[in-house]
């Protein structure tokens, strides 16, 4: 977790300061967790996501997060992966940070074969001078055809300007 910080403290250093405007894109990097409700699962992962900001203060994520849990042998057997494209109105600004609502649709594939359903949330994002974003997220998906149909999560990551 250290190595964490002070890696992207080192990059929030390295970039130069822009002016922040719109329609830009970002590339996030995070670590997830995931717990099921009903069994009791955690499972961990991480998620790379491409981020572009519209006009009028919306924003566009693909997101594509990869799962397991403690007990996985092989990991391209049993763990999940899954594609998001999520679709996240402003909901609240500040001054160098603002909050988002964000839900959209999901499809993937996992142990049981091609997996499709709904995801929603909310995230909170701090930005930079530099652009880079530091953000932490709630996540819910409801998935269809998968061992944890329901799972809710946190994730905490970076996004880098494009």
């Amino acid at each position: 977790m250290k190595k964490y910080i002070l890696l992207s403290f080192i990059l929030t250093l390295l970039f130069p300061t822009v002016q922040a405007g719109e329609r830009d894109w970002h590339i996030g990097l995070s670590p997830t967790g995931l717990i099921n409700p009903n069994s009791r699962t955690f499972r961990y992962g991480g998620s790379i996501s491409l981020e572009k900001q519209l006009k009028s203060r919306n924003l566009m994520e693909l997101n594509l997060w990869m799962t397991k849990d403690k007990r996985t042998k092989d990991i391209l057997k049993d763990s999940e992966i899954i594609l998001t494209g999520y679709y996240k109105p402003v909901m609240s600004l500040g001054k160098n940070s603002y909050s988002l609502f964000k839900w959209g649709p999901s499809m993937g594939f996992g142990q049981s074969g091609f997996l499709f359903g709904l995801s929603a949330g909310f995230e909170y994002d701090i930005v930079f001078k530099n652009r880079v974003k530091m953000f932490i997220s709630q996540e819910n998906n409801l998935l269809f055809r998968s061992a944890n149909r329901f799972s809710c999560g946190l994730s905490i990551g970076f996004r880098i300007p494009l």
